[in-house]
């Protein structure tokens, strides 16, 4: 998810990280700043051992209507933001794992959690196993803390993601899709509400 006033630098850059040359110096964040801080010197190790920050690391959720996407919709400790002024960008999981030097991890839960355990590029085939796919795609996680957290899961990507791997993007309503038209979107555009609170 972003705010659609990055998708201008997003498409002529793709998806950057914070430390990236082609970082965007006027990005607009939605996310809760203390999280953030936290990932950029949080260190990790995968079940293999690997050592590794979060924060180095690009995240993608796997699913909608995160627990995160109501805290910036209801505006619960990040700026309150309309559904209309956010965007998803999908990007395809498989063109990322193609390149074989592309260093990938995933959670099994929200990162940064004690419970959560990371798994490497050689546990993707187990991928499906490893996930609790109903928690992800749960609509009801408010009650239970741990569907809550395992929802939090994420693909987490090193480096720039290209705009070309972006294939689509949802949006909230028409208003919004036409905005994101006339800033020349060259990828499919779908309104989805039910993405949103």
């Amino acid at each position: 998810m972003t705010h659609i006033l990055n998708i201008p630098h997003i498409l002529r850059y793709g998806i950057t990280h914070v430390h990236s040359v082609n970082a965007n110096p006027d990005y607009v964040p939605i996310g809760d700043s203390s999280i953030i801080a936290k990932r950029a010197n949080d260190i990790k190790k995968t079940i293999d051992g690997e050592v590794f920050v979060i924060g180095d690391y690009t995240p993608f959720y796997f699913h909608a209507r995160m627990p995160m996407l109501y805290n910036i919709q209801h505006g619960y400790h990040v700026p309150k933001r309309h559904p209309r002024d956010i965007v998803y960008m999908i990007v395809a999981i498989s063109s990322i794992i193609a390149d074989a030097d592309r260093k990938i991890l995933f959670s099994d839960g929200h990162p940064v959690s004690p419970l959560t355990r990371f798994y490497g590029r050689q546990h993707l085939a187990n991928m499906d196993v490893l996930l609790d796919k109903d928690a992800i795609k749960s609509m009801n996680w408010g009650d239970d803390p741990q569907v809550k957290a395992k929802k939090q899961a994420e693909f987490l990507i090193l480096g720039d993601i290209p705009p070309e791997q972006i294939i689509l993007l949802g949006c909230y309503d028409e208003q919004a899709k036409s905005r994101l038209t006339e800033m020349g979107v060259p990828c499919r555009i779908d309104i989805v509400p039910k993405a949103y609170y």
